[in-house]
């Protein structure tokens, strides 16, 4: 999910926790395009 131009990932370990990591867009799509 996106928002406020950060992606927004949830994740989840089995039956012990979650959590939440968020990356700025642009510099998600900076390191991908090699800019």
């Amino acid at each position: 999910m996106i928002h406020n131009n950060y992606l927004v990932l949830p994740y989840g370990f089995s039956d012990v926790g979650a959590g939440i990591a968020t990356v700025p867009v642009p510099d998600l799509l900076a390191r991908l395009t090699g800019q």
